[in-house]
Protein backbone atom coordinates (compact mmCIF):
# COMPACT_ATOMS: atom_id res chain seq x y z
CA UNK A 1 0.00 0.00 0.00
CA UNK A 2 1.23 3.23 -1.00
CA UNK A 3 1.99 5.69 1.65
CA UNK A 4 0.53 8.76 1.20
CA UNK A 5 1.98 12.53 0.84
CA UNK A 6 1.10 13.69 3.80
CA UNK A 7 2.33 10.98 5.51
CA UNK A 8 5.74 11.36 3.62
CA UNK A 9 5.84 14.33 4.54
CA UNK A 10 6.04 13.66 8.38
CA UNK A 11 9.08 11.97 7.87
CA UNK A 12 10.70 14.23 5.50
CA UNK A 13 10.74 16.99 7.69
CA UNK A 14 12.70 15.76 10.76
CA UNK A 15 15.02 13.86 8.13
CA UNK A 16 15.84 17.11 6.62
CA UNK A 17 16.85 18.86 10.01
CA UNK A 18 18.42 15.95 10.86
CA UNK A 19 21.14 15.51 7.80
CA UNK A 20 21.37 19.58 8.13
CA UNK A 21 22.86 19.36 11.39
CA UNK A 22 24.50 15.83 10.89
CA UNK A 23 27.54 15.56 13.26
CA UNK A 24 27.61 19.51 12.49
CA UNK A 25 30.61 19.86 14.89
CA UNK A 26 32.34 16.22 15.11
CA UNK A 27 34.60 17.28 12.03
CA UNK A 28 36.92 19.78 12.22
CA UNK A 29 37.31 22.93 10.02
CA UNK A 30 39.28 21.10 7.84
CA UNK A 31 38.54 23.26 4.18
CA UNK A 32 40.57 26.01 3.76
CA UNK A 33 38.20 28.73 2.72
CA UNK A 34 35.91 27.48 5.52
CA UNK A 35 38.63 27.91 8.24
CA UNK A 36 39.32 31.67 6.88
CA UNK A 37 35.58 32.76 7.09
CA UNK A 38 35.73 31.18 10.23
CA UNK A 39 38.73 32.68 11.88
CA UNK A 40 37.78 36.34 10.54
CA UNK A 41 34.83 35.86 12.53
CA UNK A 42 36.24 35.40 15.56
CA UNK A 43 39.28 38.00 15.01
CA UNK A 44 36.27 40.69 14.39
CA UNK A 45 34.69 39.68 17.17
CA UNK A 46 37.55 39.70 19.71
CA UNK A 47 38.89 43.18 18.61
CA UNK A 48 35.46 44.50 18.80
CA UNK A 49 35.31 45.31 14.64
CA UNK A 50 32.23 45.28 12.67
CA UNK A 51 33.77 46.80 9.34
CA UNK A 52 36.89 45.44 8.55
CA UNK A 53 37.37 41.49 8.11
CA UNK A 54 40.83 40.21 9.07
CA UNK A 55 42.30 36.57 8.59
CA UNK A 56 45.64 36.45 10.39
CA UNK A 57 45.11 40.06 11.77
CA UNK A 58 45.12 41.52 8.21
CA UNK A 59 42.44 42.44 5.88
CA UNK A 60 40.60 40.27 4.17
CA UNK A 61 39.06 41.48 0.84
CA UNK A 62 37.31 38.48 -0.35
CA UNK A 63 33.82 38.69 1.20
CA UNK A 64 31.41 41.17 2.74
CA UNK A 65 29.88 40.42 6.20
CA UNK A 66 27.45 39.29 6.82
CA UNK A 67 28.28 35.51 7.20
CA UNK A 68 30.70 36.86 9.20
CA UNK A 69 28.17 38.73 11.95
CA UNK A 70 26.38 35.24 11.80
CA UNK A 71 29.41 33.53 12.74
CA UNK A 72 29.69 35.65 15.94
CA UNK A 73 26.34 35.70 17.05
CA UNK A 74 26.77 32.09 16.65
CA UNK A 75 30.05 31.99 18.90
CA UNK A 76 28.31 34.09 21.41
CA UNK A 77 25.53 31.43 21.85
CA UNK A 78 27.70 28.32 21.23
CA UNK A 79 31.26 29.34 22.01
CA UNK A 80 34.33 28.71 19.60
CA UNK A 81 33.79 25.57 18.16
CA UNK A 82 33.26 23.67 14.31
CA UNK A 83 29.25 23.62 15.68
CA UNK A 84 28.75 27.04 16.30
CA UNK A 85 30.99 28.14 12.93
CA UNK A 86 28.19 25.96 11.03
CA UNK A 87 25.43 26.67 12.77
CA UNK A 88 23.68 29.55 10.23
CA UNK A 89 24.90 27.56 7.24
CA UNK A 90 23.31 24.96 8.22
CA UNK A 91 19.88 26.41 9.65
CA UNK A 92 19.42 28.33 6.39
CA UNK A 93 20.17 24.81 4.16
CA UNK A 94 17.06 23.57 6.43
CA UNK A 95 14.88 26.92 5.82
CA UNK A 96 15.75 27.09 2.15
CA UNK A 97 14.46 23.72 1.60
CA UNK A 98 11.37 24.54 3.42
CA UNK A 99 10.66 28.08 2.39
CA UNK A 100 11.10 26.51 -1.78
CA UNK A 101 8.51 23.89 -0.33
CA UNK A 102 5.73 26.00 0.95
CA UNK A 103 6.45 28.36 -2.45
CA UNK A 104 5.91 25.51 -4.75
CA UNK A 105 2.70 24.30 -3.14
CA UNK A 106 1.23 27.69 -3.34
CA UNK A 107 1.89 28.07 -6.77
CA UNK A 108 1.70 24.66 -8.38
CA UNK A 109 0.88 21.86 -5.92
CA UNK A 110 1.85 19.91 -3.38
CA UNK A 111 3.65 16.70 -5.41
CA UNK A 112 5.77 18.73 -6.65
CA UNK A 113 6.73 20.63 -3.86
CA UNK A 114 7.20 17.33 -1.67
CA UNK A 115 9.48 16.21 -4.74
CA UNK A 116 11.27 19.67 -4.85
CA UNK A 117 12.28 19.21 -1.15
CA UNK A 118 12.99 15.36 -1.88
CA UNK A 119 15.71 16.41 -4.23
CA UNK A 120 17.56 18.92 -1.72
CA UNK A 121 17.20 16.56 0.86
CA UNK A 122 18.51 13.75 -1.06
CA UNK A 123 21.45 15.35 -2.97
CA UNK A 124 24.99 15.16 -0.61
CA UNK A 125 26.42 17.93 -2.24
CA UNK A 126 23.74 19.87 -0.99
CA UNK A 127 23.70 18.72 2.19
CA UNK A 128 28.16 19.25 2.51
CA UNK A 129 27.48 23.01 0.82
CA UNK A 130 25.49 23.72 4.55
CA UNK A 131 27.86 22.03 6.59
CA UNK A 132 30.34 24.64 5.53
CA UNK A 133 31.00 27.98 7.33
CA UNK A 134 30.98 29.94 4.23
CA UNK A 135 28.96 32.84 3.28
CA UNK A 136 27.45 30.33 0.03
CA UNK A 137 24.43 29.73 2.51
CA UNK A 138 23.64 32.98 3.13
CA UNK A 139 23.59 33.86 -0.52
CA UNK A 140 21.73 30.81 -1.55
CA UNK A 141 18.72 31.64 0.78
CA UNK A 142 19.03 35.31 0.75
CA UNK A 143 18.85 34.99 -3.46
CA UNK A 144 16.57 32.54 -3.62
CA UNK A 145 13.48 34.41 -1.54
CA UNK A 146 14.54 37.48 -3.27
CA UNK A 147 13.68 35.95 -6.60
CA UNK A 148 10.60 34.33 -5.39
CA UNK A 149 9.50 37.60 -4.10
CA UNK A 150 9.65 39.42 -7.32
CA UNK A 151 8.15 36.64 -9.01
CA UNK A 152 5.22 36.72 -7.28
CA UNK A 153 4.61 40.40 -7.28
CA UNK A 154 5.46 40.00 -10.79
CA UNK A 155 2.71 37.12 -11.75
CA UNK A 156 0.08 38.72 -9.58
CA UNK A 157 -0.14 41.65 -11.95
CA UNK A 158 2.26 44.33 -9.66
CA UNK A 159 -0.43 44.91 -6.93
CA UNK A 160 1.70 43.99 -3.48
CA UNK A 161 3.92 46.44 -2.75
CA UNK A 162 5.11 44.81 0.40
CA UNK A 163 6.06 41.82 -2.02
CA UNK A 164 8.74 43.34 -4.04
CA UNK A 165 9.70 45.50 -0.44
CA UNK A 166 10.41 42.48 0.83
CA UNK A 167 12.07 41.65 -2.00
CA UNK A 168 14.70 44.31 -2.07
CA UNK A 169 15.34 43.47 1.18
CA UNK A 170 16.12 40.27 0.67
CA UNK A 171 18.45 41.00 -2.26
CA UNK A 172 20.47 43.50 -0.05
CA UNK A 173 21.25 40.84 2.28
CA UNK A 174 22.31 38.62 -0.77
CA UNK A 175 24.62 41.67 -1.96
CA UNK A 176 25.69 41.35 1.69
CA UNK A 177 26.48 37.69 1.79
CA UNK A 178 28.70 37.83 -1.61
CA UNK A 179 28.40 41.13 -3.48
CA UNK A 180 27.41 42.54 -6.67
CA UNK A 181 26.99 39.11 -7.86
CA UNK A 182 23.39 38.75 -6.15
CA UNK A 183 22.52 41.87 -8.00
CA UNK A 184 23.60 40.87 -11.43
CA UNK A 185 22.11 37.42 -11.34
CA UNK A 186 18.86 38.58 -10.55
CA UNK A 187 18.81 41.50 -12.78
CA UNK A 188 19.51 38.87 -15.81
CA UNK A 189 17.02 36.67 -14.40
CA UNK A 190 14.38 39.03 -13.88
CA UNK A 191 14.73 40.97 -17.00
CA UNK A 192 14.72 37.47 -19.33
CA UNK A 193 11.59 36.88 -17.47
CA UNK A 194 9.88 40.00 -18.97
CA UNK A 195 11.23 39.38 -22.18
CA UNK A 196 10.15 35.85 -22.46
CA UNK A 197 7.11 35.45 -20.35
CA UNK A 198 3.97 36.27 -22.74
CA UNK A 199 1.72 37.78 -19.90
CA UNK A 200 4.18 40.97 -19.16
CA UNK A 201 4.74 43.15 -21.44
CA UNK A 202 8.90 44.43 -21.57
CA UNK A 203 7.78 47.93 -20.79
CA UNK A 204 5.75 46.70 -17.32
CA UNK A 205 9.38 46.20 -16.17
CA UNK A 206 9.91 49.59 -14.36
CA UNK A 207 6.79 48.60 -12.28
CA UNK A 208 9.31 46.10 -10.88
CA UNK A 209 11.20 49.70 -9.83
CA UNK A 210 9.73 50.41 -6.74
CA UNK A 211 11.30 53.78 -5.01
CA UNK A 212 10.33 52.70 -1.68
CA UNK A 213 12.12 49.09 -2.39
CA UNK A 214 15.19 50.59 -3.95
CA UNK A 215 15.73 52.99 -1.24
CA UNK A 216 15.09 49.98 1.36
CA UNK A 217 17.80 48.05 -0.65
CA UNK A 218 20.28 51.62 -0.53
CA UNK A 219 19.41 51.53 3.00
CA UNK A 220 20.55 47.99 3.92
CA UNK A 221 23.69 47.53 1.39
CA UNK A 222 25.41 51.51 1.50
CA UNK A 223 26.17 51.75 4.97
CA UNK A 224 28.59 49.11 5.45
CA UNK A 225 29.98 49.52 1.78
CA UNK A 226 30.07 53.23 1.78
CA UNK A 227 31.64 52.95 5.40
CA UNK A 228 34.78 50.06 4.66
CA UNK A 229 35.91 52.87 1.47
CA UNK A 230 36.22 55.36 3.95
CA UNK A 231 38.06 52.93 6.56
CA UNK A 232 40.52 51.85 3.78
CA UNK A 233 40.64 54.68 1.67
CA UNK A 234 38.72 52.65 -0.62
CA UNK A 235 41.26 49.77 -1.01
CA UNK A 236 38.83 47.24 0.46
CA UNK A 237 36.05 47.76 -2.54
CA UNK A 238 38.89 47.84 -5.07
CA UNK A 239 40.70 44.29 -4.36
CA UNK A 240 36.70 43.34 -3.62
CA UNK A 241 35.22 44.58 -6.79
CA UNK A 242 38.56 44.32 -9.72
CA UNK A 243 39.98 41.47 -7.88
CA UNK A 244 38.04 38.71 -6.06
CA UNK A 245 34.96 39.58 -8.64
CA UNK A 246 36.18 40.74 -11.88
CA UNK A 247 39.11 39.37 -11.60
CA UNK A 248 37.34 35.77 -10.59
CA UNK A 249 35.54 36.49 -13.41
CA UNK A 250 37.62 37.24 -16.34
CA UNK A 251 40.50 34.59 -15.43
CA UNK A 252 40.90 31.64 -13.14
CA UNK A 253 42.05 32.30 -10.25
CA UNK A 254 44.23 29.54 -7.58
CA UNK A 255 44.08 27.32 -10.31
CA UNK A 256 40.35 26.45 -10.21
CA UNK A 257 39.95 27.03 -14.38
CA UNK A 258 38.52 24.53 -17.06
CA UNK A 259 35.95 24.46 -19.72
CA UNK A 260 32.35 25.08 -19.94
CA UNK A 261 31.31 21.62 -19.47
CA UNK A 262 33.03 21.61 -16.16
CA UNK A 263 30.36 24.35 -14.78
CA UNK A 264 27.70 21.64 -15.91
CA UNK A 265 29.64 18.41 -14.21
CA UNK A 266 29.39 20.29 -11.59
CA UNK A 267 25.42 20.82 -11.70
CA UNK A 268 24.92 17.19 -12.99
CA UNK A 269 27.20 15.49 -9.77
CA UNK A 270 25.91 17.91 -7.47
CA UNK A 271 21.92 17.26 -7.65
CA UNK A 272 22.53 13.54 -7.89
CA UNK A 273 20.70 11.27 -7.29
CA UNK A 274 17.60 12.85 -9.94
CA UNK A 275 20.11 15.10 -12.05
CA UNK A 276 19.72 12.23 -14.74
CA UNK A 277 16.55 13.25 -15.06
CA UNK A 278 16.86 15.60 -17.35
CA UNK A 279 18.46 13.45 -20.01
CA UNK A 280 15.39 10.84 -19.57
CA UNK A 281 12.65 11.86 -21.75
CA UNK A 282 14.18 15.16 -22.42
CA UNK A 283 11.47 15.22 -24.88
CA UNK A 284 8.76 15.25 -22.81
CA UNK A 285 10.51 17.30 -20.48
CA UNK A 286 10.73 20.15 -22.73
CA UNK A 287 7.11 20.30 -23.81
CA UNK A 288 6.08 20.32 -20.64
CA UNK A 289 8.19 23.40 -20.04
CA UNK A 290 6.41 25.06 -22.94
CA UNK A 291 3.30 25.00 -20.60
CA UNK A 292 1.49 27.88 -19.32
CA UNK A 293 3.11 27.13 -15.98
CA UNK A 294 4.76 30.61 -15.43
CA UNK A 295 6.64 28.97 -12.28
CA UNK A 296 8.42 26.52 -14.48
CA UNK A 297 9.83 29.08 -17.49
CA UNK A 298 10.82 31.55 -14.28
CA UNK A 299 12.66 28.24 -12.58
CA UNK A 300 13.87 27.44 -16.25
CA UNK A 301 15.19 30.84 -16.59
CA UNK A 302 16.83 31.10 -13.21
CA UNK A 303 18.60 28.30 -13.58
CA UNK A 304 19.74 28.99 -17.19
CA UNK A 305 21.08 32.35 -16.18
CA UNK A 306 22.91 31.06 -13.21
CA UNK A 307 24.65 27.98 -14.45
CA UNK A 308 25.46 30.22 -17.93
CA UNK A 309 27.18 33.05 -15.71
CA UNK A 310 29.32 30.62 -14.22
CA UNK A 311 29.65 28.86 -17.33
CA UNK A 312 31.70 31.35 -18.97
CA UNK A 313 33.70 33.13 -15.98
CA UNK A 314 36.91 32.18 -16.00
CA UNK A 315 36.60 30.80 -12.48
CA UNK A 316 35.21 27.49 -11.90
CA UNK A 317 34.27 25.63 -8.36
CA UNK A 318 31.62 23.17 -7.22
CA UNK A 319 30.00 26.23 -4.92
CA UNK A 320 29.28 28.86 -7.52
CA UNK A 321 26.07 26.93 -9.15
CA UNK A 322 24.35 25.79 -5.79
CA UNK A 323 22.14 29.05 -6.32
CA UNK A 324 20.57 26.93 -9.23
CA UNK A 325 20.22 23.50 -7.42
CA UNK A 326 16.26 25.24 -6.07
CA UNK A 327 15.35 26.34 -9.03
CA UNK A 328 16.63 23.10 -10.87
CA UNK A 329 14.81 20.92 -8.08
CA UNK A 330 11.54 22.34 -9.05
CA UNK A 331 12.07 21.44 -12.41
CA UNK A 332 12.66 17.97 -11.56
CA UNK A 333 10.10 17.83 -9.00
CA UNK A 334 7.78 18.85 -11.92
CA UNK A 335 8.57 16.53 -13.88
CA UNK A 336 8.54 13.14 -11.59
CA UNK A 337 5.33 13.83 -10.64
CA UNK A 338 4.00 13.49 -14.47
CA UNK A 339 6.20 10.91 -14.79
CA UNK A 340 4.01 8.82 -12.09
CA UNK A 341 1.20 10.69 -13.34
CA UNK A 342 1.65 9.32 -16.41
CA UNK A 343 2.69 5.83 -15.32
CA UNK A 344 6.03 5.97 -16.65
CA UNK A 345 7.05 3.02 -15.30
CA UNK A 346 10.01 2.23 -18.06
CA UNK A 347 11.05 5.45 -17.68
CA UNK A 348 11.64 5.57 -14.29
CA UNK A 349 13.10 2.21 -13.96
CA UNK A 350 16.04 2.85 -16.37
CA UNK A 351 16.98 6.41 -14.03
CA UNK A 352 16.31 3.83 -11.65
CA UNK A 353 19.06 1.76 -13.17
CA UNK A 354 21.41 4.48 -13.63
CA UNK A 355 21.19 5.59 -10.22
CA UNK A 356 21.98 1.71 -9.35
CA UNK A 357 25.51 2.28 -11.17
CA UNK A 358 25.76 6.14 -9.43
CA UNK A 359 24.86 5.25 -6.19
CA UNK A 360 27.48 2.34 -6.18
CA UNK A 361 30.43 4.25 -7.56
CA UNK A 362 29.66 7.02 -4.90
CA UNK A 363 30.04 4.21 -2.78
CA UNK A 364 33.06 2.17 -3.95
CA UNK A 365 35.22 4.72 -5.98
CA UNK A 366 36.83 6.28 -3.06
CA UNK A 367 38.13 2.84 -2.30
CA UNK A 368 39.99 2.37 -5.16
CA UNK A 369 40.91 5.70 -5.42
CA UNK A 370 42.61 6.16 -2.04
CA UNK A 371 44.03 2.66 -2.43
CA UNK A 372 46.25 3.91 -5.70
CA UNK A 373 47.45 6.72 -4.05
CA UNK A 374 50.22 6.34 -0.96
CA UNK A 375 49.43 10.06 0.37
CA UNK A 376 45.96 9.13 0.75
CA UNK A 377 46.46 5.09 1.67
CA UNK A 378 46.42 5.32 5.42
CA UNK A 379 42.88 6.80 5.03
CA UNK A 380 41.13 3.93 3.36
CA UNK A 381 39.44 3.02 6.19
CA UNK A 382 37.20 5.65 5.99
CA UNK A 383 35.82 4.40 2.77
CA UNK A 384 34.78 0.94 4.70
CA UNK A 385 31.39 2.75 5.86
CA UNK A 386 30.46 3.56 2.49
CA UNK A 387 31.43 -0.08 1.13
CA UNK A 388 29.39 -1.30 3.67
CA UNK A 389 26.43 0.65 2.78
CA UNK A 390 26.64 -0.48 -0.58
CA UNK A 391 26.34 -3.73 0.32
CA UNK A 392 22.93 -3.18 2.96
CA UNK A 393 21.64 -1.31 0.46
CA UNK A 394 21.89 -3.14 -2.50
CA UNK A 395 19.76 -5.85 -2.15
CA UNK A 396 16.59 -3.73 -1.61
CA UNK A 397 17.57 -1.66 -4.38
CA UNK A 398 17.61 -4.52 -7.00
CA UNK A 399 13.87 -5.65 -4.99
CA UNK A 400 12.37 -2.03 -6.19
CA UNK A 401 14.31 -1.98 -9.14
CA UNK A 402 12.61 -4.63 -10.83
CA UNK A 403 8.71 -4.56 -9.33
CA UNK A 404 6.49 -1.96 -11.10
CA UNK A 405 6.12 0.70 -8.01
CA UNK A 406 7.73 3.11 -9.73
CA UNK A 407 6.95 5.13 -6.70
CA UNK A 408 8.88 3.26 -3.84
CA UNK A 409 11.95 3.30 -6.68
CA UNK A 410 12.25 6.87 -6.61
CA UNK A 411 11.96 7.10 -2.97
CA UNK A 412 14.19 4.45 -2.37
CA UNK A 413 16.71 5.93 -4.95
CA UNK A 414 16.66 9.69 -3.02
CA UNK A 415 16.86 7.12 0.13
CA UNK A 416 20.71 5.66 -0.77
CA UNK A 417 21.45 8.90 -1.85
CA UNK A 418 20.49 10.39 1.31
CA UNK A 419 22.63 7.49 3.34
CA UNK A 420 25.59 8.34 1.53
CA UNK A 421 25.02 11.61 3.05
CA UNK A 422 24.63 10.51 6.48
CA UNK A 423 27.43 7.49 6.12
CA UNK A 424 29.64 10.46 4.97
CA UNK A 425 29.65 12.25 8.35
CA UNK A 426 28.72 10.41 10.75
CA UNK A 427 31.25 7.18 10.26
CA UNK A 428 33.62 8.05 6.55
CA UNK A 429 34.75 11.33 7.23
CA UNK A 430 35.48 12.03 11.05
CA UNK A 431 37.91 8.76 10.00
CA UNK A 432 39.17 10.64 7.56
CA UNK A 433 39.47 14.04 9.44
CA UNK A 434 41.49 12.54 12.11
CA UNK A 435 44.74 12.58 9.36
CA UNK A 436 44.08 16.20 8.86
CA UNK A 437 46.84 18.71 8.75
CA UNK A 438 45.68 21.09 11.35
CA UNK A 439 44.22 18.42 13.55
CA UNK A 440 46.64 15.94 14.03
CA UNK A 441 49.85 18.44 14.55
CA UNK A 442 50.48 18.87 18.37
CA UNK A 443 48.84 22.04 18.64
CA UNK A 444 49.38 23.02 22.11
CA UNK A 445 53.05 22.74 21.45
CA UNK A 446 52.42 25.04 18.67
CA UNK A 447 50.40 27.38 20.86
CA UNK A 448 52.80 28.57 23.58
CA UNK A 449 56.08 28.82 21.08
CA UNK A 450 57.07 31.58 18.67
CA UNK A 451 55.27 30.72 15.66
CA UNK A 452 55.74 31.82 11.74
CA UNK A 453 54.37 31.20 8.12
CA UNK A 454 56.26 30.86 5.00
CA UNK A 455 54.07 32.07 1.68
CA UNK A 456 51.42 29.99 2.75
CA UNK A 457 50.15 28.00 4.96
CA UNK A 458 46.48 26.01 6.01
CA UNK A 459 43.64 28.59 7.29
CA UNK A 460 43.27 26.05 9.99
CA UNK A 461 46.04 26.84 11.92
CA UNK A 462 44.67 30.35 12.85
CA UNK A 463 41.04 28.67 13.87
CA UNK A 464 42.83 26.35 16.01
CA UNK A 465 45.09 28.34 17.63
CA UNK A 466 43.66 31.52 17.72
CA UNK A 467 47.16 33.75 17.59
CA UNK A 468 48.84 35.56 15.04
CA UNK A 469 51.06 33.78 13.04
CA UNK A 470 53.60 35.99 11.77
CA UNK A 471 55.45 36.03 8.28
CA UNK A 472 58.81 35.02 8.98
CA UNK A 473 60.23 37.05 6.15
CA UNK A 474 59.33 39.80 8.12
CA UNK A 475 60.56 38.82 11.85
CA UNK A 476 63.63 40.90 13.49
CA UNK A 477 65.24 37.85 14.98
CA UNK A 478 63.83 34.91 16.67
CA UNK A 479 64.37 34.17 20.05
CA UNK A 480 63.37 30.65 22.47
CA UNK A 481 61.63 27.80 20.96
CA UNK A 482 60.40 28.78 17.31
CA UNK A 483 58.30 26.58 14.34
CA UNK A 484 57.50 27.45 10.87
CA UNK A 485 54.34 26.28 9.21
CA UNK A 486 54.17 26.09 5.92
CA UNK A 487 53.89 24.17 2.54
CA UNK A 488 55.98 21.51 1.16
CA UNK A 489 56.54 23.27 -2.58
CA UNK A 490 57.98 25.90 -0.66
CA UNK A 491 60.58 23.93 1.01
CA UNK A 492 63.51 24.44 -1.72
CA UNK A 493 62.59 28.45 -1.37
CA UNK A 494 62.77 28.04 2.42
CA UNK A 495 66.27 26.87 2.57
CA UNK A 496 67.79 29.52 0.74
CA UNK A 497 66.91 31.86 4.35
CA UNK A 498 69.54 29.52 6.03
CA UNK A 499 68.09 28.49 8.94
CA UNK A 500 68.69 25.28 10.13
CA UNK A 501 65.17 23.43 10.82
CA UNK A 502 63.62 19.90 11.18
CA UNK A 503 60.41 18.75 9.29
CA UNK A 504 58.47 17.62 12.10
CA UNK A 505 54.65 17.68 10.95
CA UNK A 506 53.78 16.62 7.11
CA UNK A 507 50.19 16.04 6.29
CA UNK A 508 48.29 16.58 2.84
CA UNK A 509 45.59 19.01 3.35
CA UNK A 510 41.74 17.40 3.20
CA UNK A 511 40.61 17.66 -0.11
CA UNK A 512 42.90 19.85 -1.48
CA UNK A 513 46.51 19.50 -3.09
CA UNK A 514 48.83 21.09 -0.72
CA UNK A 515 50.88 18.98 1.72
CA UNK A 516 50.75 21.16 5.07
CA UNK A 517 54.20 21.09 6.92
CA UNK A 518 55.47 22.05 10.41
CA UNK A 519 59.13 22.85 10.67
CA UNK A 520 61.04 23.29 13.73
CA UNK A 521 64.06 25.93 14.15
CA UNK A 522 67.02 23.86 15.23
CA UNK A 523 68.39 26.83 17.11
CA UNK A 524 67.54 30.29 18.13
CA UNK A 525 68.77 32.74 15.62
CA UNK A 526 70.32 36.07 15.74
Amino acid sequence: MRISYANLLWLLVPASLFIHFANLGGLSIYALDEAKNATAAIEMWEKGEWLLPTFNHQPRYEKPPLHYYAFILAYKWFGINPWAARFFPALLGFATVWMIYGFVRHHLDKKTAFWTAFILTCSPHWIIQFHMAVPDAFLIFFLTCALFAFYSYITQSFISKATVRTAYCCLALAVLSKGPVALVLSGAIIFLFFLLDKKVKIRDLFKVLDPIGIVLFLAITLPWYVAIAVKTDGQWLSEFIFKHNLGRFSAPMEGHGGGAWKTLLFVVAGLLPFSPLVLIQLGKLRSALTTQNRLLHFSLISAAVIVGFFMVSGTKLPNYTVPAYPFIAVILGYHIKHLLQRGAVKSIRVFGGIGLLLFLAVCITPYFVFRTDPILMPMIEGTFPLLLLAGLALPAYMYFLFRKEAFELLLYVGMCFFGISVTFFYFSMPIIDRFGPVISADLGKLKSADLYYYKNFNSAFSFYLQKPIKDIESADGLIGESYVISREEYLPAFDLLQLPYEVVHRKKDLFENPVSVVLKLSSPQP
